[in-house]
This record gives structure tokens, C-alpha cells and sequence, in this order.
């Protein structure tokens, strides 16, 4: 179960950590096969369950067991909940003025339509 007091510093100090001291590895070029959810910030993508983790540390100041939070689609919508984006496919959408556009990035296209694009 998520903790009720995880909130956004607590993700923000545990992204931090991860690019000041290499906590938990980056998924930019050897992307991880077992991890379902990925955490985007600034285009780059954080092991989703890694960031979770030490943030769950930082709200509780108590070590987190993994089995505990095996439910990655839980843990998807609590961050979302905080304002986060979280991708399983890698995929960037956006939407500029009457215009929706999915990128990519494992793949370098981008695919541009005048509705929602549901992928």
C-alpha cells in the first residue's frame, strides 16, 4: 500500500538522488525489460518502481519491503495522482493548439492526427 503522506518533493528528492548518486539506474540506453511503468521528467525516463521506492524512504524514513508494492499499476496511478507523467510505452503524446502527436522515443517518429491519438 502507498503511504497517504507520499507526496511530490518526496518523488522529486528520490529523482535527485538518483541523478547525484546513481541510486537506481537510468533507462536511457539500456532500458530494463522487467520494469512495466516508466517515470518522465524533462524527457528523461526513471525506472518507474526504483524512484517509488526511495520516495516511500523519504515519506516514511522506513526501508520499504519490494513485495509490498508489486501492484505497478497502483503505483502508476498514485504518482500520476501527484502530477506526474508515467509511460509503459515510452511514448510522448502532446497537444499544440486543435493538433495531438504521440512520439516515440525508443523508435524516433512521431505520428501527428487532429483527434486523440490512442495507441
Amino acid at each position: 500500500m502507498i503511504p497517504n503522506n507520499l507526496n511530490k518533493s518526496h518523488i522529486l528528492l528520490a529523482v535527485e538522488e538518483m541523478e547525484n548518486k546513481m541510486i537506481v539506474r537510468f533507462h536511457d540506453e539500456n532500458r530494463d525489460g522487467f520494469e512495466k511503468h516508466h517515470l518522465m521528467m524533462d524527457g528523461i525516463f526513471y525506472p518507474l518502481g526504483g524512484i517509488v521506492m526511495r520516495a516511500i524512504w523519504y515519506a516514511t524514513q522506513t526501508e520499504p519491503q519490494l513485495g509490498d508494492y508489486r501492484n505497478s499499476d497502483k503505483i502508476k496511478k498514485a504518482v500520476e495522482a501527484l502530477g506526474f507523467i508515467v509511460t509503459s510505452e515510452r511514448l510522448i503524446y502532446g497537444r499544440r493548439g486543435d493538433q495531438y502527436s504521440a512520439t516515440s522515443v525508443d523508435f524516433g517518429w512521431t505520428l501527428y492526427r487532429d483527434q486523440p491519438l490512442d495507441l
